[in-house]
């Protein structure tokens, strides 16, 4: 693979901390967006560390039928910054009994200070079955990722599973992936939740197994992360998170490790 993008860590940490204000699609329309301004300290390609600030911006618009969400970031280093965008949208059928389809697209990039930029363009199929606390799905797309030298071909699947207990939540994901003829890998993912009224934490494990995957600095095989929202005010939280993330072969960026601290207005 190319040469590491130094700015990418940020970019994770931001969206770990942000997923916990997407809300689920209901019948009516529903709109919330939200501004994070965080500072993260960075350990990346085993020996890189770096502090960042950055402010994160994100909305999503819920429909009976469609889902539409939006994120940015801007993250600014000693010496250098980043910036990086996504827009995502579902369109899903009506119920037949538990079950519906789903189709969804996922147009995403980042720009840095020292030139390198990249991009992804995603198509997404799934078909799912849920009850009152508890259901699964299966999904199937592919599109294409840049590194900034070059477009790659990629082809994903998706077996998933969720359970709801209350305040409480599990997700189980396999997701398959295959880059271009060249890389295969499947990740293996367990999220767990739980959402007060004042506190909301998550956590997040992920293990990936693969063969003759290209080497890449602090490309282990086993990533955990944990997050915290305090609600000390009805529209402004405290942020919490750490962990670690993954090589993204798709791209080209190395793993690495992360702690972060900000806060969260809500609008």
């Amino acid at each position: 693979m190319h040469r590491h993008r130094r700015l990418r860590p940020w970019r994770t940490a931001a969206w770990f901390v942000a997923a916990s204000m997407v809300p689920v699609a209901g019948s009516a329309q529903r709109v919330v967006s939200s501004l994070d301004a965080q500072a993260t300290r960075l350990q990346y390609a085993d020996t890189i560390n770096a502090t960042a600030g950055g402010l994160s911006p994100s909305i999503r618009a819920d429909w009976a039928n469609a889902a539409l969400a939006a994120s940015g970031t801007f993250a600014q280093l000693a010496n250098a910054w980043s910036t990086d965008g996504s827009v995502r949208g579902s369109l899903f059928t009506p119920s037949a009994g538990p079950a519906y389809a789903e189709l969804a697209a996922k147009l995403g990039g980042s720009a840095h200070q020292d030139g390198t930029h990249t991009g992804a363009l995603i198509g997404m199929a799934r078909l799912h079955a849920d009850g009152n606390s508890a259901g699964a799905w299966l999904g199937a797309g592919g599109g294409s990722t840049s590194d900034g030298y070059r477009w790659r071909s990629v082809r994903e699947g998706e077996a998933g599973a969720w359970f709801g207990n209350g305040p409480a939540t599990l997700t189980l994901i396999a997701q398959p992936t295959r880059v271009d003829d060249s890389v295969r890998y499947t990740d293996v993912t367990a999220e767990a939740g739980w959402q007060g009224r004042v506190f909301e934490v998550g956590a997040l494990a992920v293990t990936r197994a693969g063969s003759q995957l290209p080497s890449l600095p602090s490309s282990g095989n086993v990533w955990a992360s944990m997050n915290v929202v305090a609600w000390i005010m009805p529209r402004v939280a405290l942020l919490a998170s750490a962990g670690s993330y993954p090589v993204d072969y798709t791209q080209g960026f190395p793993g690495g490790r992360f702690v972060s601290a900000g806060v969260r207005f809500s609008f």
